[in-house]
């Protein structure tokens, strides 16, 4: 099929609907025809992203942000206009600058779940200072460890986040009060009982 005399905008929407759920486009791709197309979801993301000196990129450098499902978990967690997905960023940004490891799904999410789950008590300085105690895959694995199964980096980013909420509260909570993480996932053991 050829279609003439379309506009950017429509070019940018037919390319997202015929190749939305394709293999073979990366979600940066569908992220960059998404701005074209200027769907709602992905101009704020890529605004506020962009309020803070950054970028979406198709891979993770020093300021360029490849973790395009997270930035879209961030940016659906709240009203965007409360500006979480920012808040999000610039605590990272205080914690370990634009260095490229910065930028991990997991940890975006984590530092926003804090961040949300504490929204009208957290001091973002102070949480910055707590995730600069260590770089982040040392958070990371410390998350891992406390994971109840495998289960993707949705499900990690929790212990990561209850780990980051326990850190803050003790170097930060007689100041400014405790911070909490979600609630822990518990692990079940199924028990037979012999008859």
């Amino acid at each position: 099929m050829v279609y003439e005399g379309l506009t950017k905008k429509q070019e940018a929407k037919l390319f997202l609907a015929a190749n939305r759920d394709r293999r073979a486009v990366k979600p940066y791709e569908n992220f960059a025809v998404a701005v074209t197309a200027q769907e709602v979801e992905a101009v704020t993301i890529n605004a506020d992203v962009e309020s803070c000196g950054l970028h979406v990129s198709s891979g993770t450098s020093k300021n360029g942000i490849s973790a395009i499902q997270a930035l879209k978990v961030v940016h659906g967690m709240r009203d965007p206009a409360d500006g979480l997905l920012r808040k999000t960023l610039t605590t990272v940004l205080g914690a370990w600058g634009s260095d490229p490891t910065s930028w991990d799904g997991m940890m975006l999410r984590a530092v926003a779940i804090v961040i949300h789950r504490n929204w009208d008590t957290i001091d973002l300085p102070s949480l910055s200072l707590t995730l600069k105690q260590e770089p982040v895959g040392v958070w990371k694995d410390s998350a891992i460890k406390d994971t109840v199964s495998g289960g993707g980096s949705q499900s990690r980013s929790i212990p990561l986040a209850n780990n980051i909420a326990y850190e803050y509260t003790v170097a930060f909570g007689p100041q400014h009060g405790p911070a909490f993480g979600p609630p822990k996932r518990r692990k079940t053991k199924t028990v037979t009982v012999a008859a």
